[in-house]
């Protein structure tokens, strides 16, 4: 009766757990949270790359720049947040993310979000889980493409920063990752996000890439592969098979066209300007090549 009486006195699972010795696991705060679900594990993932911040102003953009330590093999994320000031100035911080989840730097007195340290946190973790670091793969084999002769088609930014005409908006990363018959994109590891991405598909009749910069005054490209040049690969590859394919499918393809022009010359791609209406024509265009077999996705 007494043994009855000694059970009955714990008021819950935890207090059980404590009488047993087993401490209660923390609960996560929603930085932890969203930290675990898209960064834990993750930093040799991470490319540089400037995005567009909306959530919020001041801050317009924020830079992410991976950093490795090879003696120690620590590695940090350094975030420099680019906000908007009076008299079209631009002012800029540089905060850090640890591999433990530790998110450190100062707010400037000059940035009217002090009492927003916590939403800061969650907006450039956010802004990390809109890129989706699984699906894309650097690679050392070259993306970009090089000035048709004679013209410069990218606008040089004038802002002290550097970031005004050259945000990358992480949606669209968002877009590409949400498409039917998409495997995955591939990033050059020196550029990371500033430069061109490369998004590999496999279609209904044939299989194809899509080669896009978000940059202004850039066009995407979508170079459709020969029917009998088939993709023997999943969503879910390795890494290794993923350098593979592009060593063996794209690699020649861009030694043949290294410039906009010879994209369509040499190898027929279709240009896609990008306007307000981009998303919803780039939509249709994949729709096109993937058939009616598979699932469709509508543009975000």
């Amino acid at each position: 009766m007494a043994k009855n009486r000694e059970n009955a006195s714990f008021r819950s699972f935890g207090d059980l757990g404590k009488k047993m010795g087993i401490e209660p696991t923390p609960e996560l705060s929603p930085t932890q949270e969203l930290f675990q679900k898209v960064l834990a594990g993750k930093f040799d993932k991470v490319a540089k790359g400037n995005f567009e911040s909306k959530a919020l102003p001041p801050i317009a953009s924020v830079t992410f720049l991976p950093f490795h330590n090879e003696a120690t093999g620590q590695r940090i994320i350094y975030a420099t947040m680019f906000y908007d000031k009076p008299g079209n100035k631009e002012g800029q911080v540089t905060w850090s993310i640890f591999e433990n989840g530790i998110i450190s730097g100062q707010i400037p007195s000059d940035l009217p979000l002090q009492d927003k340290r916590k939403e800061i946190e969650l907006e450039l973790l956010s802004i990390i889980e809109k890129v989706n670091l699984d699906f894309w793969h650097q690679t050392n084999v070259p993306i970009g493409l090089v000035e048709d002769e004679g013209k410069d088609r990218e606008e040089i930014s004038t802002s002290k920063g550097g970031t005004r005409d050259r945000r990358e908006d992480p949606e669209r990363m968002e877009f590409y990752v949400n498409q039917p018959g998409v495997l995955f994109g591939a990033l050059p590891k020196a550029d990371g996000f500033d430069g061109y991405k490369l998004i590999v598909f496999k279609g209904d009749i044939n299989d194809f890439f899509i080669l896009d910069k978000g940059i202004t005054k850039n066009a995407a490209f979508i170079i459709d592969l020969p029917p009998e040049q088939r993709l023997e690969i999943e969503r879910a590859a390795s890494e290794e098979e993923r350098e593979e394919l592009l060593r063996r499918h794209w690699l020649s393809m861009r030694q043949r066209a290294s410039t906009r022009k010879q994209m369509v010359e040499v190898l027929g791609a279709k240009k896609l300007v990008h306007n307000k209406t981009w998303k919803d024509r780039m939509h249709q265009e994949i729709k096109k090549r993937i058939g009616s077999g598979s699932q469709e996705l509508a543009p975000n």
